[in-house]
């Protein structure tokens, strides 16, 4: 018994210390009514312990618990539960950190320009003699 309970201790002390703060916060908006206001330094703390900081990271989250239904599906709602707690994270994130929605838009906004790169053409279009761009290329059967 004295064997287990050092490498117990030595294990813990490996993997470190369980963040009580973190799962006291997660528990209370898992189980919180959506209607009921969030206190905005706990959803500040669970997105910066959770990093998910970026609509990226949102959207990542997000399409994993999808796969996760869709391999698995809900017996017991947990994962419905879990959408929602991304929802509120994620209407958080848009609402108050000004940087992810500035990005956001930023990037609206260049994708919507008229300056988009010209597409690489491959060079199986072009000449194998003078590299110039073949208007009519025709592929023979020894593949030239």
């Amino acid at each position: 018994a004295e064997l287990v309970n050092s490498q117990f201790r030595r294990a813990k002390e490996r993997i470190g210390a369980l963040d009580n703060d973190l799962y006291a916060d997660l528990i209370s908006l898992y189980y919180q009514n959506d209607n009921i206001d969030v206190d905005p330094a706990i959803m500040e703390r669970l997105t910066q312990k959770l990093r998910l900081l970026t609509i990226q990271e949102l959207k990542e989250e997000s399409l994993a618990l999808q796969e996760m239904v869709v391999t698995g599906g809900d017996p017991d709602n947990s994962l419905e539960n879990m959408c929602r707690l991304l929802r509120r994270i994620k209407d958080f994130v848009q609402s108050h950190i000004p940087e992810t929605a500035d990005t956001v838009a930023e990037n609206n906004v260049t994708s919507c320009d008229g300056d988009l790169p010209s597409p690489m053409i491959p060079d199986d279009f072009r000449c194998p003699i003078s590299l110039e761009l073949m208007k009519d290329p025709v592929i023979v059967a020894t593949g030239q």
